[in-house]
């Protein structure tokens, strides 16, 4: 879930919660200013761990869905259920936009990506895998277009963490291509 939700969750309650306590009138102030003028800062790689995020479930989902295997279906019909809110999100990460939860997100689609919104809840409602694996994958298409899009079948990407440069990631990717033994 992006990581604004919480703040505007607070600012939210802020405007409509029915003040008990507030001796030094700082709610008071916060509902003085205009939500929609509250500008929360994303972190600067989180669209890059969102995308990476939906990629790799991406290429895992895939590779359950084509192993045959009774278990794996089963598996993947399971983890399908928290990928699509990933993508529902992830969607909102991507392109800027603050989350202030699932109606709201609902009501933005409809109003201005309405065949992703479309396309959404076919997904959701699809009971049989083959066709909801279908409509997943054009879901998750639709979702990183423009942000970097799908991994190919023989791609991959480095997560690094916290700070470290992008750099470092594709060194140590590099040294363990080559056969060595990379350091953390």
């Amino acid at each position: 879930m992006p990581a604004d939700t919480t703040l505007h969750k607070l600012l939210d309650w802020a405007k409509t919660g029915i003040l008990l306590h507030d001796p030094e009138k700082l709610l008071v102030q916060l509902r003085e200013l205009p939500l929609d003028e509250v500008e929360v800062q994303q972190a600067a790689g989180q669209s890059h761990r969102v995308w990476f995020g939906i990629n790799f479930n991406f290429a895992h989902n895939k590779r359950y869905f084509n192993s045959g295997d009774d278990g794996y279906l089963q598996a993947l019909e399971v983890r399908l259920l928290y990928c699509l809110m990933d993508l529902l999100s992830g969607y909102f990460v991507l392109r800027g936009i603050p989350w202030k939860g699932e109606k709201a997100a609902l009501h933005f689609l409809h109003q201005h990506d309405p065949d992703y919104l479309t396309l959404f809840q076919q997904t959701l409602r699809q009971n049989k895998l083959t066709e909801k694996f279908r409509l997943y994958s054009l879901l998750v298409e639709h979702t990183v277009a423009g942000f970097g899009g799908i991994w190919a079948d023989d791609e991959g990407s480095v997560l690094m963490k916290g700070d470290a440069p992008v750099e470092a990631g594709i060194k140590w990717l590099r040294q363990l291509l080559a056969g060595s033994h990379p350091s953390k």
